[in-house]
């Protein structure tokens, strides 16, 4: 911030209120009021002035008690103009302007600023008035004025300003400049108004919105009925027109090739595609009326659906038809291949030794060898029909018969990169690379990455497992309390889920917490009782004992909750469906 030099607070204060009695005594007043503080004056003729209206008027002080008043403000300085001073003359008030400015710029000089707003008032209404008409008469004349008068106090007392050599220029500058801002600031205004009302959504209308989504549902089952039926008919045509029919609409080839793939002459190939394409629209038409209508919806369907094919164009709407079928099939494809890698990945996790005895798992995937030669197959036929998928590079190179933990860890990562690859980051991606984390130790990554998925859009199972995994997650970091807090607030959705109880009880045993610890239990028993799981029975056997003991809960009092049908215990490890 600049450094400038002070003036006496009742400098200041005098300044202020000598400006503010002249802007009260400018007010327009009835015909009979007098204006206070307003002392008569003798009208000089030939002196022009303005007032609020615009006109020219006389000054309010005689010419003769300005010049004595400019006299006796001591070191003045040089002004020869003195005895033929003219209030109305422009550049005799820019003169004894610049040298009024300067005596209190160097002195501050209280009354030379109160003696130059005397002089100049009324001929910086005149300017304001006509900045007014010119630009904006919104702007009121006697603000731009002040606004100016105010803003000259402060800054021409600072060390970075030059001096004031112009100053009625100056004025007319300054509040012109001050209307200009004015105008942006209005035109930024109504702008951003504006664009904020567009920006707005239309208001909700029940109706339209009913009718919106009947016509998204119609053409939803309309696609999903002529992809249904495209498929079925095409695999009912002639084995010619199939070939040609792939040929020419889905691969794209020309005439000559098509024509020298079947052994005809380029001339008949056209021929043969139309009548192609014929069979199958009209097959498409014959299987709608073999199928029986399920309902009104049903029937709007099958209506929009024939409606298509009996035009004119329905032969060769054909070719996006089967474009679409073989799309649809790719779609289906890659989402199947995805569902592969995903199951090899957790193959390959099921494969770590002590995995199964250490973890929750209700649905065992299948043996890696049995997952691969799947994931084989489906890639070669996806590269037959679309380019060729590097995605399945690292999974057909893992080691089926890879006995040690650390190659079966790596396994299972190349398996995650190539579902990412698939896929993207996807909740079951990002859920199993966090399980691959825990097992190699990397328990911060691990809390990262399931703290990322905690709000995130995904599906319950997949959620469920997060809350399993990130309290695991946090058993091995020995935050205790923290997990109970994780695993307390999935109850809300999964009050019976056994992973969780034993996790509660585990977290429990450690916050010496004896009565959590006993309600959970019986829950988990209970589960049990209606629902056995061999890793949940072998929990009971095996952890509950030790959990029991560190409480220093006695075998009978064990035998006491088990026996009621309500226990439930949690294990560093013991929990997780993936």
């Amino acid at each position: 911030m600049r450094e400038c030099p002070y003036v006496d607070g009742v400098q200041i204060v005098q300044v202020i209120s000598i400006i503010a009695i002249a802007l009260v005594t400018s007010l327009p007043t009835s015909v009979s009021a007098t204006r206070p503080c307003e002392q008569p004056v003798e009208y000089r003729a030939g002196t022009q002035q303005t007032s609020r209206a615009g006109k020219w008027r006389s000054p309010r002080v005689q010419p003769e008690r300005l010049v004595e008043r400019l006299r006796s403000i001591p070191d003045l300085g040089p002004l020869p103009l003195l005895d033929a001073f003219d209030p109305s003359n422009d550049l005799h008030l820019d003169e004894v302007a610049r040298v009024l400015l300067i005596r209190f710029r160097q002195v501050h000089d209280a009354e030379a600023f109160t003696l130059l707003f005397e002089l100049t008032q009324d001929r910086l209404h005149q300017i304001a008035a006509q900045i007014s008409r010119r630009f904006s008469p919104s702007a009121d004349p006697e603000e731009l004025a002040a606004a100016f008068l105010a803003r000259l106090f402060s800054d021409v007392r600072s060390p970075d300003q030059p001096p004031v050599r112009r100053f009625l220029a100056l004025a007319h500058t300054s509040m012109r400049n001050s209307v200009f801002d004015l105008l942006r600031q209005q035109r930024r205004a109504r702008t951003g108004s504006q664009q904020y009302q567009d920006s707005l959504q239309p208001p909700h209308d029940p109706a339209l919105q009913a009718e919106r989504e009947e016509q998204d549902a119609l053409l939803a089952r309309c696609g999903e009925r002529l992809v249904t039926l495209t498929d079925d008919c095409f695999h009912r045509l002639e084995p010619r027109d199939k070939n040609v029919l792939v040929a020419r609409e889905v691969l794209g080839m020309s005439y000559e090739r098509v024509a020298s793939m079947l052994g005809l002459e380029t001339k008949q190939v056209g021929m043969i595609i139309r009548r192609a394409r014929q069979h199958l629209a009209d097959s498409l038409l014959t299987r709608l009326d073999e199928l029986q209508l399920d309902g009104p919806a049903q029937a709007k369907t099958d209506a929009l659906v024939r409606s298509c094919l009996q035009s004119k164009q329905g032969a060769k709407s054909v070719r996006t038809l089967v474009q679409r079928m073989l799309d649809v099939a790719i779609e289906a494809g890659h989402r199947r291949l995805s569902d592969l890698v995903y199951e090899m990945a957790k193959s390959c996790l099921v494969a770590v030794p002590d995995f199964e005895q250490r973890m929750l798992v209700h649905t065992p995937p299948r043996r890696r060898e049995q997952v691969a030669e799947d994931v084989r197959d489906m890639g070669a036929r996806l590269a037959a029909v679309s380019a060729p998928s590097h995605e399945i590079e690292p999974v057909a190179d893992v080691a089926l018969h890879a006995t040690s933990r650390q190659a079966m860890l790596d396994d299972a990562l190349g398996c995650l990169q190539a579902l990412e690859r698939l896929e993207g980051p996807s909740g079951r991606q990002q859920v199993a690379l966090a399980l691959h984390h825990i097992h190699t130790d990397q328990l911060t990554e691990a809390e990262h990455l399931l703290h990322g998925l905690m709000n995130a859009d995904i599906p319950s199972v997949t959620r469920q497992n997060v809350f399993r995994n990130l309290t695991l997650v946090l058993l091995r970091q020995e935050r205790w309390a923290d997990a109970l807090g994780v695993a307390e607030a999935a109850a809300a959705d999964w009050p019976d889920d056994p992973a969780r109880i034993m996790n509660v009880c585990y977290a429990t045993t450690r916050l010496d917490d004896a009565e959590g610890f006993e309600s959970h239990v019986r829950q988990l028993v209970a589960i049990q009782a209606r629902e056995q799981h061999p890793r949940v029975s072998a929990w009971i056997n095996e952890e509950l004992p030790r959990l029991g003991a560190r409480l220093g809960l006695s075998g009978d009092r064990l035998d006491t909750m088990m026996a009621s049908g309500h226990t439930e215990s949690s294990r560093d490890g013991d929990n997780h469906e993936n």
